[in-house]
This record gives structure tokens, sequence and C-alpha cells, in this order.
């Protein structure tokens, strides 16, 4: 019989690491989600409040204690204020990770316009999230997996074809 193994995945969001970030919470979700041992886990922005360095430094310190073996972190609205952009490169490397195997890619997408609440992955993205997806496709990949922050908005949505035509 065919052996069907599962790979698990965790997304979590707007965790707001500020002052007022309730710390028993935060360990009862990284106690939740070690105890589940998932494959990723993807984290959508909203790491901080403010964009500042300290709060990036309580996001990061928070990550550390995830255990799994690939943690995917993409910016939000809230972590593009006052320059926290510029911070988020220095601490997580990245603002577009990857992620693949030979079952699923992830591709996280920076989303965010610095200091307005709004975003869009925009024309120009177009082409890189084709060539990641075209350079990443393996033959028994059966999930892709496109990740950001903001909703897309409807004009956005030849994203998708785009996608499917990789496929």
């Amino acid at each position: 019989m065919k052996e069907n193994k599962i790979t698990k995945i965790i997304h979590i969001s707007d965790l707001h690491f500020t002052g007022n970030f309730v710390v028993e919470w935060g360990n009862k979700l990284i106690e939740e989600i070690n105890n589940v041992n998932p494959k990723i886990v993807v984290i959508t922005g909203d790491l901080t409040d403010n964009g500042y360095y300290e709060e990036y430094v309580k996001a990061e310190d928070f990550i550390k204690k995830i255990k799994s073996e690939n943690i995917i972190t993409v910016m939000g609205n809230h972590d593009a204020r006052n320059g926290g952009y510029e911070i988020f490169e220095e601490i997580f490397k990245n603002r577009y990770p990857l992620y693949s195997d030979d079952k699923i890619i992830i591709l996280g997408i920076d989303s965010t316009e610095p200091d307005i609440d709004d975003g869009h992955i925009g024309r120009a993205n177009y082409s890189y999230i084709e060539e990641k997806m075209k350079n990443n496709t393996k033959s028994k990949i059966t999930h892709c997996i496109i990740i950001l922050y903001q909703f897309l908005k409807l004009e956005e949505k030849d994203i998708f074809q785009l996608i499917v035509e990789i496929f």
C-alpha cells in the first residue's frame, strides 16, 4: 500500500510584538506549535506594530523558540513602517523567501508599501514569481503556495493564471 506522508504546515500572522504583547499567550502559542511538530511554519506579517528595532528583536527571540525545519517569514504593512523594511532584511535576510521540496513550493512575496497600510504584488514582481516557480518546479510537485500579507486586489488575479500556466 502506498504511504501518504502528510506535510504539516502551520500558519500564524499578526503577532504585533510591542510593549503590550502578552508573553504568556506567546509561550502558549510556541508550545502548541512545537507540539504539532510542523515541517514548515509560515509567518505572514505584522511581527511588529511600528517596525521598530526593539519590536523586531522581540519577534526574532520568539521565532527562535519555534522548533521547525523551515520557517518562512513574510513582511506585513506594520513591519514596513518607520523604515522597518530595512530592519526586516537585516534580521530575516530576505523579503522574498522560498521553500521547495519534492511536493510543494512556497514563495513569499513582500507586498508592502513603506508607511502605507495598503500593498500589492505589482506587475514588476510577476516575472520574479514566474522565474522562481519555473526554476523550482519538480516533476512530482502537487502544491504551490504563494504567501503575502495583503489580500490580492482583483487586478492582480492575473498572477493565478501565471501559476496555472507554469504547472
